[in-house]
């Protein structure tokens, strides 16, 4: 028997990741193979062409289908996810249906997670099974409560587990919304269920009474399913490192979860979250950051004699407050938080973690929003302790799974994937911006790098939907490509990150973007479609007159004035005691006395409430 409602009680799943593909390739027959999962087979081949980072369905006939199915699959028990869209929509009949296939065998036997696009954008989901090429149905139909559009992204999540009682279970959304429950839920205990371990894929058909029609996936996802234990403390209190909801991918180092011996994250009363080309509060009013970084948890931890250089407690954050600063900046170095390569337990792993999670929770507690980052990082068995030129696919996509799952239920906590990237000899060229965003073999780095696409991937493959920014090349120093390149975030909830700094009065140029002319051109533009933080500013003489424009020749605006009217945030660099202009310095000392640049700073600050 086959039952279908959209509030079926589900078990709890370990997800770990063993499919993904970004479609960042050029195939002319094909899906190719994948980042993740091996090759496509693909039928009829011809139907199928990857460029322009999606896959490509081409003009399947009426009454037809085409399918992709990963080869290095083969599992029972699987969660999918793939966005995709219609470049027109179907004017008559039932429309195109898109599928996620689970347990396919060679014969085409396999489940089938739909979604239906009809005339006028009407969505619904349902299940089938395929035995012997005879379709049955799963259950009934939902209803998605939202309309789609000729190019609007869908995506599509789908998970079927189980053998006794096979579940399904499947949600779609529209890019840019949030759905956090399954919509539609159902079993299979028919004596024809499906129960061996098969592939899985992607399919379309085009209904028969419908024109023919074409299609563009823009990814798959894939993670496999283990059921869940549920552990309790020894003080009794039950710590969840699973979801029904949301996948947590695993990569080549595994991710912790915070355990009940840890500081336990708070969840704020107050949030941020991208609206248009702003950041808003909880109540929808406008965002303007206005804070500092706070550097030292960065290096002290991996250099073995501390977690952070100077207090974080919250004497420290009070004296931050009395600048009017409204965010800080919090740094992150992977192997520490990952507890790898050599740390000191004393200082990294589950201490490291617990005392960041405490800063994050005090810096909360005076109303103040974290910026939390990946600073520094190193591949395989090499100590982070500085900056390399791109994040690293051996531990970073780890690292923000991790971190992503700590902080997921806190929105006054934002991601910035990765500090200053500097790919391709620091250069902005094409060749440096597909490497932000795509990772892999890069010119001027010599590891294998992780992009900003699969780390944002991982971020919301934990269940995480806060607001993530994207720097980019030249130390997050450019973003005159930045709508080109940045990556594809079904949420929408995406800000760009600058860095801009001075040098000194008598050789100003420090950063791609110091001038006037660049704010105008590049920055402008994209503020009027984009959230934008400088993530860090400052200057290189311990003093305010280039970022004040009084020092430069031709003046020019100060920098904070022309960030202000142009709804664009920023952080100083660095609420930190050294050297005033090497770092640049904001402060002599901790109880918040500034430096000839901190005074600056501070004066602009306390011109806000």
């Amino acid at each position: 028997m086959s039952t279908a409602n959209s509030s079926v009680a589900t078990a709890s799943y370990v997800l770990t990741r063993n499919a993904f593909d970004s479609m960042s390739r050029t195939v002319t027959s094909g899906f190719g193979v994948a980042d993740m999962g091996g090759s496509y087979i693909a039928a009829p081949a011809s139907k199928f062409s990857v460029s322009n980072r999606a896959g490509h369905i081409a003009s399947i006939a009426s009454g037809a289908r085409a399918s992709a199915t990963l080869s290095a699959t083969g599992l029972t028990d699987e969660q999918l996810q793939s966005s995709f869209s219609l470049p027109t929509l179907p004017a008559q009949g039932n429309g195109v249906y898109y599928a996620l296939e689970f347990r396919r065998q060679t014969n085409g036997d396999a489940y089938r997670v739909q979604i239906q696009v009809a005339p006028k954008g009407r969505m619904t989901l349902s299940f089938t099974r395929i035995n012997n090429n005879v379709v049955t149905a799963v259950g009934g139909r939902i209803v998605v409560p939202q309309l789609a559009g000729a190019g609007t992204t869908i995506v599509l999540q789908g998970l079927v587990a189980g053998s006794t009682t096979v579940q399904l279970q499947a949600r779609a959304w529209l890019a840019g919304a949030t759905v956090t429950n399954w919509q539609s839920a159902a079993t299979d205990s028919a004596a024809t269920r499906l129960t061996r371990a098969g592939q899985i894929g992607v399919s379309m058909y085009t209904a028969s009474d419908s024109k023919a029609a074409s299609l563009t996936v823009a990814g798959l996802q894939g993670w496999s399913l283990t059921a869940a234990p549920s552990p309790t403390s020894s003080s009794g209190s039950t710590t969840s490192t699973t979801s029904t909801a949301s996948p947590t991918p695993t990569t080549s180092t595994t991710a912790p979860t915070p355990t009940t011996s840890e500081t336990a994250p708070t969840t704020a009363k107050f949030g941020v979250s991208v609206s248009g080309n702003q950041l808003v509060d909880q109540n929808g009013g406008t965002v303007q950051l206005r804070g500092v970084n706070r550097s030292g948890t960065q290096y002290g931890c991996a250099e073995g004699w501390g977690i952070s250089d100077g207090p974080i407690d919250d004497a420290s954050i009070a004296a931050m407050a009395t600048w009017h600063i409204n965010s800080v900046r919090v740094n992150g170095n992977e192997d520490c938080w990952l507890g790898i390569n050599g740390v000191s337990p004393t200082y990294g792993g589950a201490n490291y973690r617990a005392a960041l999670v405490a800063f994050v929770n005090r810096i909360n507690a005076h109303g103040m929003y974290v910026i939390f980052d990946l600073h520094h990082s190193a591949p395989g068995s090499t100590l982070a302790v500085d900056q390399q030129p791109m994040a690293d696919r051996d531990h970073s996509n780890a690292y923000w799974a991790s971190v992503a799952a700590t902080f997921k239920d806190n929105p006054a906590v934002m991601f910035d994937l990765y500090n200053e990237p500097y790919p391709d000899s620091n250069r902005n060229t094409p060749a440096a911006w597909t490497c932000v965003r795509d990772g892999g073999t890069c010119p001027g780095v010599p590891f294998t790098a992780a992009g900003s696409q699969e780390m944002l991937n991982a971020v919301r493959g934990a269940g995480a939907s806060n607001v993530v920014l994207v720097g980019g090349p030249q130390y997050a120093g450019d973003v005159d490509q930045w709508t080109a390149y940045k990556p594809t975030d079904p949420l929408g909830q995406l800000a760009a990150s600058i860095h801009i700094y001075f040098n000194t009065a008598s050789d100003p140029e420090w950063a791609p973007c110091d001038y006037l002319s660049c704010w105008n051109a590049t920055m402008a533009p994209l503020a009027a479609t984009t959230p934008i933080v400088i993530g860090e500013f400052g200057e290189h003489d311990c003093s305010y007159g280039l970022l004040g424009g009084t020092s430069l020749s031709p003046q020019q605006p100060a920098l904070l004035d022309w960030a202000d009217q142009h709804g664009i945030s920023y952080l100083a660099w660095a609420w930190f005691t050294g050297n005033c202009a090497a770092e640049p310095g904001l402060i002599s000392d901790y109880s918040g006395a500034p430096t000839a640049f901190g005074a600056g700073v501070r004066s602009h600050y306390l011109t806000f409430p």
